[in-house]
């Protein structure tokens, strides 16, 4: 992907993932095989301060059902940086080119679930209703 990210690998940043989701309050010590399998299930990116990850964003693909038409989808599934990391660019950056490989590799669509509104909407993304209708078939 190049700029200072490359991909997450498991035996190298596992430890410094776990560090990111506790210090964001998103990780308690007994789930930390939860977020391995979570980290398997998609595309997983890291930028690198001093030799350590401080940064971590997911990306992951799937379909998404436009009338009668699946598009290839890819969703932004966590964006975490650590407390040395915040305020140089690096999340707004390293997320809109994980946005880019994923169309890249076909992804019509990109969506993620917000937490912070505004920030996001400089990569292209906008608040949607607050009341959804979810349907299973």
């Amino acid at each position: 992907m190049g700029n200072g990210i490359r991909r997450f690998d498991p035996e190298r940043d596992r430890e410094a993932g776990y560090r990111l989701w506790k210090e964001i309050g998103w990780l308690e010590d007994e789930q930390e095989k939860v977020m391995d399998v979570f980290l398997q299930c998609g595309d997983a990116w890291v930028h690198e301060i001093n030799g350590e990850a401080e940064f971590l964003v997911v990306t992951s693909p799937g379909e998404l059902r436009y009338q009668q038409e699946d598009l290839p989808f890819s969703g932004v599934m966590a964006v975490t940086t650590s407390r040395i990391a915040r305020k140089q660019g690096i999340a707004q950056r390293f997320t809109a080119q994980a946005i880019a490989e994923a169309a890249g590799k076909g992804a019509l669509i990109s969506g993620l679930g917000i937490f912070e509104q505004g920030f996001y909407n400089l990569l292209g993304f906008g608040n949607g209703v607050y009341e959804h209708l979810v349907f299973f078939d």
